[in-house]
């Protein structure tokens, strides 16, 4: 193999370390870590304001079943202000992340492509250049937006999960270990969905450089195939290429939709919903829990539920994007 790892059978070999491997990333991302880091600071500010909502809901409605006038304005004159300064500072966490994520995709492909630039002349005899183009393109698009996405929400995940975790023991204690009792079980299936959510990534994107490389192939030689009336064989043999990244792309599609049923919908959406609401009724009616707090508890449940998914599926992406490297 040359110097930039290509294989015997062609193709780029993901074995050997290449200027986009992992420590090439850690790199980059180091490169923008005080772009992250005011990010992770606006986004950090953030959070009070919207953690505040569910609250601020929850008085609001415990205020209506009393007839309390005064306070129901109140506390709806406090949920605007809080909603207009949650959106003025979520405009600079998109922003601010949007920008790193096409920060990353140029430093990735500068670098990428000055490494091509420094291999063997024998590395490009047995690498297609299709292939080439797709790793500089899609590949590195790919790898950009999930680690993006994963800056951009496991932060804010991990604090929303943390700020509303401890709000929901300060509520009710008991409540809040029911509502905990499926985590063990959506991380263990989210460990698995995302373990293949890698594998099946590395086989897509090697799919969709070989078509990448037959097409550009053809293309470029189009006079060569015109001349010996090929059309209809390479026409057949790109077809090929690109039925087997669809076939790739259907599995993974019906994989994700068992994961998303099973975890998403059945396990938090309902299940730990039931019993929330359930053990939480037979609290009231025992008189152990006031109207308010249970309807502060079920909002914030709800936005717990929707914070812990959104941490796995950035943990899913993070693996997935380990595939795309």
């Amino acid at each position: 193999a040359s110097e930039g790892g290509a294989s015997a059978s062609g193709g780029i070999d993901r074995d050997v370390p290449g200027d986009c491997r992992p420590w090439t990333i850690r790199r980059v991302v180091l490169q923008e870590s005080l772009l992250l880091l005011v990010g992770c600071t606006v986004l950090l500010v953030r959070m009070p304001f919207s953690i505040a909502m569910p609250y601020l809901q929850a008085r609001v409605l415990a205020k209506l079943a009393v007839k309390d006038a005064h306070e129901v304005w109140l506390t709806v004159k406090i949920m605007a202000v809080a909603g207009s300064v949650d959106a003025v500072l979520d405009f600079w966490c998109v922003y601010l992340f949007s920008l790193t994520k096409s920060r990353m995709v140029k430093s990735l492909r500068l670098a990428l492509f000055d490494k091509l630039l420094r291999q063997e002349i024998g590395f490009f005899d047995v690498t297609p250049s299709g292939e080439l183009s797709s790793r500089l393109t899609t590949d590195i698009a790919t790898l950009a937006n999930d680690m993006t996405w994963v800056f951009r929400f496991s932060i804010e995940a991990v604090a929303r999960i943390l700020g509303v975790g401890l709000t929901l023991f300060h509520t009710d204690w008991r409540l809040a270990l029911v509502t905990c009792t499926s985590i063990p079980l959506i991380a263990a299936g989210n460990r698995v969905y995302g373990v293949w959510l890698r594998e099946n990534a590395v086989k897509v994107q090697d799919s969709l450089a070989v078509a990448n490389a037959v097409a550009q192939e053809v293309l470029s030689c189009f006079r060569v195939v015109y001349s010996f009336a090929n059309e209809r064989f390479e026409s057949s043999r790109y077809r090929r290429e690109v039925e087997k990244n669809f076939a790739l792309n259907k599995r993974q599609a019906a994989i994700d939709g068992v994961y998303y049923m099973l975890v998403s919908t059945f396990l938090m959406n309902t299940v730990v919903r039931l019993l929330v609401i359930g053990y939480g009724a037979h609290l009231y009616f025992g008189s152990a829990m006031d109207f308010e707090k249970l309807s502060r508890f079920v909002f914030f449940v709800d936005m717990l539920q929707s914070w812990t998914n959104m941490l796995f599926d950035s943990f899913s992406n993070l693996v997935k994007s380990g595939g795309a490297s």
